[in-house]
């Protein structure tokens, strides 16, 4: 049974504030396998974030290596050492690392896995260089737990068992134990800034502290590796919800050679990639990022909740967020998951993406919408109303459906109860893709036309006829409004060109009554500087969304319009690097790196996204033009270990700030939504065609001919001003109704019984003539009750 030692205890509590390790990663890694519940991160040549049990739940915030002479120097990794990252073999995710010091007389080599069948990490690491130097040296290993997600109120002990001396750190009911395979000749636990292992060592080369125990605080586990019987070892992380579990765990990981580990690891990410969709010869870089990229998005599902897909395994700017900010990007976003998935689909993997839309049926809201984001057990982080994001799980279950790869599951309530939820809360979002204002966004739209399409297609393959009609209107009735909503006429980016999409027609969804014209609105951009300013003419704010809607087949590419609009996005958010053209999210974009290379708090400015070359890439295939230059451009925008940044750096370097002209920032690397993207580009042009391009869409608005729909919808969240003869006014509730309704100041009275839908919704139809001149009144009696709504509503009928 192990023994925890407490005494003596560390002196120096609490320790510093906590603080999280940057996002820019060279690797994020774990073993294929479902029973191996741990995945790491790697930048700056060291290990960063180490997560356990599910892929949500950072549990360490750094690991590496101390190194002296005990006289003359002290290095640690880090800072010191110049460091390499590559892929230990042609298939899975696991690293080699290897680390020279200043004067290259010694260098660290380091092979990083995670045990196949154990949550546990392995590092087999060895010692090179000047024999003199080597007998010389002392090497430390130092880590610093954030158990339970902080960094706060972590337990630290040197622990034995049978005659070996390990630490153990544990927080509520999580463990972790450090060993390893040759003993350690020293031991303590420290706090963080005051007593650690770097503090100690870095004062006089000598680990001069042996601490029993540090507590309730933000602490460091040190100790130093006995290098006198050689210079290789390996050191092993082991987990667990209780101690005996975690060292059983680390000590049974260490009982086998870090070869068989290795060679296990390696076989598992070969089984696992063998049957991909074999896209290289489309690529401009043999495959090296299309590879990768596959297993990036498998890597980022985790295992206790098959089909949870997070954003990334990163915290952008960690280095500056602490406790009291969770939530770094390994939650699940709908829109982030179904795009992952959809890549994987794209490259011959439909079992995932059958696995994501079980686990996001699952995790349905009973009204039918889905969280802006949420932890892997379906606890919402943010409770924002995105309605793309409720779009995407339809658009899924549709592929799948189309791809015979349902299987025997049924999404049809989960579609459903997701469509009803679009009409009862659209057509404006309270978010819209950047997650920061409300309005009507073309992208969102876009979204919902297609997600409402799809709908529809359930509905009528299962013979509902009603509620596929009723679908097919309230998408037509988008489709139509998307110009009017999205579109000015009052442009003055470039000159010459007036007429253009813009990024948001900003309004209050909280307000039935307010206005849906665009020009003379106010654009607010709350990620400015404080004194900067931050409300911007609508017409000024433009981004890309707008592309959405050639993707799914509801505009088609080329026309003057969309390239007009293009030419006001290169205006002003594009950057030619020398890797390829990219783009910035929208103008005035306050979320990035800021100029003095300091990170994103609150306010920033915004840098390119390499996600956004490819959907500039699609773009250009919809439109009959070669889209190469943007897939070789994103296989360019990854790092040497083919990881795509979520934003790269358009400034002059900062060398300080890790920050260099074209690279990635300090904000999420990898993003997996790029990686998807990336992929569907690949598979867009092995085919000749969008792949996210819907064949219903498409064939429903880019026939020739088709005149767009005349239905005005006028409901409790959307009060209608205005209609034109010609037009036919819906006015539609959920409850069944009887409207009463008079064109002529209530000379004459009309009742009109609703007609009901499958969906829960009621409506009347009333069709505007062409003589029909007063304005348009109506109230409604409640059936269920018998009441009177009590007041009346009017409609202008304009010429």
């Amino acid at each position: 049974m192990a023994i925890i030692l407490n005494s003596p205890a560390a002196s120096g509590a609490p320790g510093i504030a906590p603080r999280w390790s940057r996002s820019a990663k060279d690797a994020v890694c774990t073993a294929y396998s479902s029973v191996s519940r741990v995945w790491f991160t790697v930048s700056a040549g060291i290990l960063n974030e180490i997560y356990f049990p599910t892929i949500d739940q950072p549990q360490v915030r750094d690991l590496q290596f101390l190194i002296t002479d005990g006289e003359t120097f002290f290095h640690e990794e880090r800072r010191n050492l110049e460091s390499t990252t590559e892929y230990l073999d042609q298939r899975g995710l696991g690293v080699r690392i290897v680390g020279h010091s200043p004067d290259g007389r010694y260098s660290l080599i380091k092979e990083v896995i995670t045990d196949p069948h154990q949550p546990t990490l392995l590092i087999n690491a060895r010692l090179e260089g000047d024999p003199e130097l080597l007998k010389k040296l002392h090497l430390y290993v130092l880590l610093a737990p954030h158990l339970a997600v902080g960094g706060w109120g972590n337990d630290g002990n040197v622990t034995q068992i049978v005659g070996h001396e390990f630490l153990t750190a544990h927080k509520n009911n999580v463990w972790l134990a450090l060993g390893a395979n040759t003993p350690f000749l020293k031991t303590s636990c420290g706090y963080v800034g005051n007593t650690d292992g770097w503090q100690d060592i870095s004062s006089n080369f000598k680990m001069d502290y042996e601490f029993a125990s540090a507590t309730d605080g933000n602490i460091a586990l040190t100790a130093e590796i006995d290098l006198s019987k050689g210079y290789a070892f390996t050191l092993g992380v082991g987990f667990g919800r209780e101690l005996n579990r975690a060292v059983t765990t680390l000590f049974q990981s260490l009982a086998n050679p870090f070869e068989e580990h290795r060679m296990r690891f390696v076989e598992q990410w070969d089984r696992a990639c063998r049957h991909f969709r074999p896209l290289e010869r489309f690529s401009g870089d043999g495959g090296a990022l299309y590879m990768r990229s596959r297993e990036l998005l498998l890597a980022h599902e985790d295992k206790t909740y098959p089909g949870a897909l997070i954003a990334s395994l990163s915290i952008p700017w960690g280095e500056a967020k602490g406790d009291e900010d969770l939530g770094g990007y390994h939650l699940v976003w709908t829109r982030d998951m179904v795009n992952s998935v959809g890549g994987l689909a794209a490259s011959g993997d439909v079992s995932t993406a059958l696995r994501a839309l079980i686990y996001l049926v699952c995790a349905q809201r009973p009204d039918g919408g889905f969280p802006q984001n949420f932890w892997i057990d379906g606890q919402p982080y943010w409770n924002g109303i995105q309605l793309d994001e409720v779009s995407f799980p339809i658009m899924l279950a549709w592929r799948l459906y189309r791809h015979d790869a349902l299987k025997d599951f049924d999404p049809y309530p989960m579609v459903l109860l997701a469509a009803r939820f679009l009409i009862e809360n659209g057509p404006a979002t309270p978010q819209e893709r950047w997650e920061e204002n409300a309005g009507y966004s073309p992208s969102t739209l876009a979204a919902n036309i297609m997600g409402l399409i799809c709908a529809a297609c359930f509905a009528r393959d299962r013979g509902d006829l009603v509620t596929a009609q009723f679908l097919e209107e309230y998408a037509d009735f988008l489709e139509a409004h998307i110009e009017d909503w999205t579109v000015t006429n009052q442009g003055f980016l470039v000159p010459g060109i007036k007429r253009h999409y813009v990024r948001i027609n900003p309004t209050d969804v909280g307000d039935p009554d307010a206005g849906e014209n665009l020009e003379g609105k106010i654009v607010s951009i709350h990620n400015r500087p404080a004194g900067a300013a931050y409300q911007f003419p609508v017409a000024e704010i433009v981004d890309g969304g707008f592309l959405e809607l050639v993707r799914y087949g509801i505009r088609k590419a080329g026309t003057p319009l969309m390239e007009d609009s293009l030419r006001v996005i290169d205006a002003t958010l594009k950057t030619d690097f020398p890797a390829g053209p990219c783009w910035k999210r929208y103008t005035h974009d306050g979320y990035g790196q800021r100029d003095d290379g300091g990170p994103f708090l609150g306010w920033g400015v915004g840098r390119p996204w390499p996600l956004l070359t490819g959907e500039r890439g699609h773009y250009e295939l919809a439109a009959g033009r070669n889209p190469h230059q943007y897939l070789v451009a994103m296989e360019r925008f990854a790092n040497t270990t083919q990881l795509l940044p979520e934003q790269i750096w358009d400034q002059p370097d900062i060398p300080r700030a890790l920050l260099k002209y074209g690279y990635q920032t300090g904000s999420a690397t990898p993003l997996m939504w790029a990686h998807a993207e990336y992929i569907k580009l690949l598979r867009s042009v092995s085919d000749g065609r969008v792949f996210d391009m819907i064949d219903e869409v498409s064939d429903r608005y880019l026939k020739p001919g088709r005149k767009p729909s005349r239905l005005q919808v006028w409901k409790s969240n959307r009060h209608l001003h205005s209609v034109s003869p010609g037009d036919r006014l819906r006015i539609q509730a959920s409850r069944q109704f009887t409207l009463r309704w008079t064109n002529d100041d209530w000379q004459h009275a009309n009742d009109v019984a609703s007609n009901s839908t499958p969906l829960g919704f009621d409506y009347v139809d009333i069709d505007i003539g062409a003589s029909d001149q007063a304005p348009l009144r109506f109230t409604f009696n409640w059936r269920d009750t018998g009441e009177w709504e009590g007041r009346d509503y009017t409609v202008e009928i304009t010429r």
